[in-house]
């Protein structure tokens, strides 16, 4: 006899995206792992499934719930009319409890710092929150924590899948929609390796932001909270990531963060001097003694860098900017770095002495 199709259990609901994509033999048994996975069954009873049916659910789930971390895999196990599906747990169940606990009291510490403003500072105030709190696990070996939102919540390591879900848990924590996106991210030695990422949606809009590679690791070892992946657009993400399957398109640029702080230089920019002087002058007011800015183009970035440092009209941007400090800084000194991969600049001043 063929066997009853599985369905969801009974007052199921999900509104995930990739529980969205799956089909629904999928979707039946993606259901039964959300609902079942807590209580550490050794098994879960499905329909029959091929691997690649199940690669989809298992990959689905933990996209869609990054909260159900005790597992790392499932196999497929059928004999005669009966199917399974076993998981492979990382840890037991009341160690799965006590983690889950922690992660859930830091979420809860963290939001409770979150400024009641526009959704775009929340969304800002996470970022920063988790770059500026977290260390990339350069290991060769990361362990399991890495990869899940232990190791940024308890730990404060993670690799980019760490990174990624921790920041889709605080997103949603605040009830902004977010995905977490899949794909191969290019290196600048050329090499290219899998990533992961997080798509946010603000106004029906849809933006990439990448708090991985917002964290770079620096020569120093000094900790940096870059921006230059945070709302990003399809095209501006297009030099270094590619095969992501994402079903809405991420054209907008208005919420870029260079492009809110008017610190994107693109071929509007009209005077390039006075760009970096209102810079300077902002940052000072500030308190800040730094200014970074990056390029809508790898022309635009090399034409910066010659005027600014090699024809060095930085120094006439400093003077510019002085004229609305009271003469504060100091015009011939100057510390600058040029970022060619992301093309990004930065620029080091002072204020006088005395």
């Amino acid at each position: 006899d063929k066997p009853e199709p599985q369905t969801a259990p009974e007052g199921f609901r999900e509104t995930g995206y990739y529980y969205q994509r799956l089909d629904e033999t999928e979707q039946a048994v993606y259901a039964a792992v959300v609902s079942e996975i807590e209580a550490f069954p050794d098994e879960i009873e499905c329909t029959a499934l091929t691997e690649n049916q199940l690669a989809h659910v298992v990959n689905s789930v933990s996209r869609d719930h990054p909260i159900l971390f005790m597992y790392d895999s499932f196999v497929l196990q059928s004999s005669g009319k009966h199917h399974a599906i076993v998981p492979h747990y990382i840890c037991t169940q009341s160690e799965y409890e006590s983690l889950r606990t922690q992660v859930e009291t830091e979420i809860q510490k963290a939001i409770a710092q979150v400024p009641v403003e526009s959704i775009y500072e929340k969304e800002l105030f996470l970022h920063d929150y988790l770059v500026t709190n977290c260390q990339y696990d350069a290991s060769e070996s990361p362990d399991s924590d890495s990869t899940n939102p232990v190791g940024f919540f308890i730990r404060r390591t993670a690799i980019c899948s760490g990174y990624a879900k921790a920041y889709k848990m605080l997103l949603d924590a605040v009830g902004l929609e977010n995905v977490l996106l899949t794909g191969r991210t290019r290196e600048e030695n050329g090499k290219t390796t899998d990533h992961m990422w997080n798509a946010v949606q603000i106004d029906e809009k849809w933006y990439h932001v990448d708090p991985t590679w917002d964290d770079p690791i620096t020569d120093t070892g000094e900790p940096v909270c870059s921006h230059s992946y945070f709302n990003a657009t399809d095209a501006m993400l297009s030099r270094t990531h590619s095969g992501y399957d994402f079903a809405y398109p991420c054209e907008d640029e208005s919420l870029y963060y260079y492009r809110v702080n008017n610190a994107y230089l693109t071929d509007e920019t009209e005077d390039t001097v006075q760009f970096v002087a209102d810079l300077i002058v902002v940052a000072a007011q500030s308190g800040q003694d730094r200014i970074e800015f990056r390029c809508a183009s790898d022309k635009l970035c090399q034409s910066a860098v010659h005027l600014l440092i090699d024809n060095q009209k930085i120094y006439r941007s400093l003077t510019l900017a002085n004229l609305s400090l009271n003469n504060r800084l100091t015009t011939d000194s100057v510390f600058y770095s040029v970022d060619d991969f992301d093309n990004r600049i930065t620029v080091t001043f002072s204020e006088k002495k005395g």
